[in-house]
């Protein structure tokens, strides 16, 4: 999550003239998110999830493969949006800059 927050961080703060580094910290960004999704979906070990909105007050425990459904839809959905953004970082480099 680190890794996630720093590249964000360079990524807004280029100027825009530079497209391929911006491209580049963004894809970086996206992996390194989606990576946190397929962890807690795809990857063994326990897990607990509670079905309250609020950090605050937990509500009930819920089934521990509902939630890894749940994240397992947000993985994937985030890993084709990973392809999308390298794709995008790629084609950046074979364009001229205008």
């Amino acid at each position: 999550m680190g890794l996630c927050i720093l590249f964000a961080g360079v990524s807004v703060s280029m100027r825009p003239a530079q497209a391929f580094p911006q491209y580049l910290f963004g894809a970086l960004t996206i992996t390194f998110l989606a990576l946190c999704f397929d962890w807690v979906a795809f990857i063994p070990g326990p897990r607990a999830f509670h079905s309250g909105a609020s950090s605050l007050r937990q509500g009930g425990s819920v089934n521990a493969s509902v939630g890894r459904v749940a994240f397992a839809i947000v993985a994937i959905l985030m890993d084709l949006f990973v392809v999308y953004a390298w794709r995008a970082t790629l084609r950046s480099l074979t364009t001229k800059p205008s």
